[in-house]
């Protein structure tokens, strides 16, 4: 079937359209949020997920509900815009709906829906879901879970994630699952007072008091 190049153009016009839309809602939302109006950002955000296909309004919609950020907190109504949004890869959200399932907010605690949720974000670079995998494999005590656990700590220490820091540098301080190793356990320190945790930074003055 033959299409003028008139209708191929209104075809094109079309979408062009709906992909300035599409940004405008979001930016709209970014734009309010700067200006701290959360209310009108939310408006936004939920218009740029639910009428526009945004995932990334989809998130910011439900940090917001999450976070009581100008409005009334509501876990429920954050659940599924996080939901959309790890359904498509955003990792963050997949990181906050393992701590939901994790710890039963708003839904039945499920602490397997949790790990795989971990898992997923942290394969996409989310530290903290990074740190919450390492958790879960250090409850158990087999050698082969400790070792996962302790590189899943290293990752996110090294990702960022000052936790992670603080508790490598304890287990080498301590020998607790590592060798006893004082100059290691400095360095996690250290790396953990770069990410302007304070304790992070007391630890390295001890050690350094210590002549390490």
């Amino acid at each position: 079937m033959h299409i003028s190049i008139q209708f191929k153009q209104i075809i094109l016009a079309g979408i062009l359209t709906s992909t300035l839309l599409q940004a405008s809602a979001l930016e709209d939302g970014n734009n309010a949020a700067q200006k701290g109006h959360m209310k009108t950002a939310l408006k936004h955000w939920e218009k740029a997920c639910e009428e526009e296909g945004s995932f990334a309004g989809c998130q910011n919609a439900a940090r917001v509900y999450d976070a009581g950020d100008g409005v009334k907190e509501d876990d429920k109504k954050a659940l599924p815009l996080y939901t959309k949004a790890c359904d498509v890869g955003y990792n963050y959200s997949c990181a906050k709906l393992g701590k939901i399932y994790s710890e039963g907010i708003a839904v039945a605690q499920d602490k397997k829906k949790a790990f795989k949720l971990y898992t997923k974000a942290c394969g996409g670079q989310n530290m903290f879901a990074c740190h919450k995998v390492a958790v879960y494999y250090g409850k158990e005590k087999d050698k082969r879970s400790q070792t996962i656990s302790h590189n899943f700590y290293d990752m996110a220490c090294r990702g960022g994630y000052a936790d992670s820091c603080i508790f490598m540098g304890r287990i080498y301080r301590d020998g607790k699952g590592l060798k006893d190793n004082l100059p290691k356990a400095k360095e996690y320190f250290e790396l953990a007072c770069e990410e302007n945790n304070r304790l992070g930074c007391k630890e390295v003055r001890i050690l350094e008091g210590l002549g390490y």
